[in-house]
């Protein structure tokens, strides 16, 4: 074949190569784009053509959308995605195809959050017109705009991974913020509050030595952050510090120790400890404050991002507050028409017990813990309340919950979810109460006596919440 043919022939697949890729472009740019709102992403949402002559791999274009809701009758803000502007490299799909997923995820979720962030400005009624509502969003635009550069430009589009994961903290605590609870968990029963920034798993039970226990954690951004609730009655701040400077002199990690004022908690200690066989690092506060001690916790492995990691870890233990959560119970006591029933608990002639109404059978034994309880409550009416988690039995084997105080005892006619035992005013005395709390389980009714699972409880007055 001759040089003049072979590049005639060259020319005319090289012709026919363009005009079948322009057919396939036009048609892709002509389908109708699929705006898809916030959601987890999968690379079958990226439809777009790939763009050429570029070094990323992938790209997502996301922006603020406002619709009216005939329901509400108020303009509604949310995130969306256009599918055909949002494209990949086919390739781009092998070796750290999540990574990169991830990374474009995060960009929607900025998104996301500045809808958000638009809705709340829409519900406090400040805008009132299409006009207002528009130039509204027009500046929060601007604003993701911003922001969206911003965070490429700070994780090299996520190439810098400790600055990735910096902003996926972020992003997650500022998205959260819109949550119910502003981002936080609280533990109702302790008081402990403290910010999680994505979804979280709960664990309660009762150690060895008799320690109730309810815990939050969270595995993520190759961190695992905890926050521990630890029951520990009467424990003198002394053993508690002695304890723990032991247990860390033991394990010869590094110990910072501070104590903070009275007016917020009893005593704190800092801890940075450093795990030389899982090559980790795990940041502690330690507080004990009245009757429990608190154990909120960082860990991260030991690398080059390092001071990233200890940046989002002081994050989160900074975060920690014990709050009164007093008016959460309260508000749930009337909620649910808890009707109180008492009786007597002393130990009875069983010639009598069918005799005399609300009469039982009860056997008291040595007390151990049973369970997690909160911090007494006062009602307005001077009745005492205490939330009571049973942590040893599960909720199907429970007859009834219930306090024995004075050789009497005091129980809900209902069996609500969360236990709130009580001792009406009428039957209390002026300062010092001691009582026990406990319950008694089904599979003992067959006995001649109950047989009472209680642990033993005395508190100051001035000790309880208002």
């Amino acid at each position: 074949m001759s040089n003049f043919l072979r590049y005639k022939l060259i020319v005319i697949i090289g012709s026919i190569g363009v005009l079948i890729l322009i057919q396939l472009l036009k048609n892709n740019l002509n389908t109708p784009a699929n705006f898809l709102e916030w959601r987890q992403l999968t690379w079958d949402d990226f439809q777009g053509p790939a763009k050429l002559f570029t070094k990323w791999d992938a790209g997502i274009n996301s922006n603020v959308y406002v619709k009216f809701d005939s329901t509400t009758l108020k303009f509604q803000a949310y995130a969306a995605m256009n599918n055909r502007l949002s494209w990949r490299k086919y390739w781009s799909q092998n070796g750290a195809a999540d990574y990169l997923l991830k990374h474009e995820q995060y960009h929607f979720n900025i998104t996301e959050y500045f809808a958000r962030k638009l809705n709340k400005t829409i519900e406090k009624d400040i805008l009132n017109t299409k006009e207002e509502v528009l130039y509204e969003l027009s500046l929060t635009r601007i604003q993701l705009s911003k922001m969206q550069q911003v965070y490429d430009t700070e994780s090299n589009h996520s190439l810098s991974r400790n600055l990735q994961l910096k902003w996926e903290f972020q992003i997650d605590s500022m998205l959260n913020f819109f949550d119910p609870e502003s981002g936080f968990v609280t533990d109702f029963y302790s008081g402990a509050k403290v910010r999680m920034p994505s979804k979280h798993k709960f664990f309660e039970g009762i150690r060895a030595n008799q320690l109730a226990y309810r815990e939050y954690q969270l595995d993520k951004y190759n961190m695992i952050f905890t926050m521990v609730s630890h029951q520990y009655i009467n424990l003198p701040i002394d053993d508690f510090v002695a304890n723990l400077k032991g247990y860390y002199e033991e394990k010869s990690q590094k110990q910072v120790e501070y104590e903070v004022s009275k007016d917020l908690y009893d005593y704190e200690v800092r801890v940075e400890g450093y795990d030389s066989l899982l090559n980790e690092t795990t940041l502690y506060r330690w507080i004990h404050h009245e009757d429990y001690i608190y154990k909120i916790s960082a860990t991260f492995p030991e690398s080059n991002t390092l001071t990233t990691y200890k940046s989002i870890a002081n994050s989160y233990l900074n975060s920690f507050k014990i709050i009164n959560t007093s008016k959460y119970w309260v508000d749930k006591f009337y909620s649910e028409d808890r009707q109180v029933i008492s009786g007597k608990t002393a130990p009875i002639n069983l010639n009598e017990q069918n005799q005399i109404e609300n009469l039982k059978c009860v056997s008291f034994e040595n007390p151990m813990q049973y369970g997690f309880h909160g911090k007494p409550i006062f009602k307005s009416d001077g009745s005492l309340i205490l939330p009571f988690k049973i942590i040893e039995h599960p909720d199907s084997l429970i007859q009834e919950v219930l306090i024995s105080y004075k050789d009497q005892w005091f129980f809900h006619q209902n069996k609500p979810k969360d236990q709130l035992l009580i001792i009406p005013s009428k039957h209390l005395d002026l300062d010092f109460i001691s009582f026990d709390l406990g319950y008694l389980l089904k599979e003992d009714s067959v006995n001649s006596c109950y047989k009472f699972y209680y642990q033993h409880f005395e508190t100051d007055r001035n000790d309880i919440q208002q």
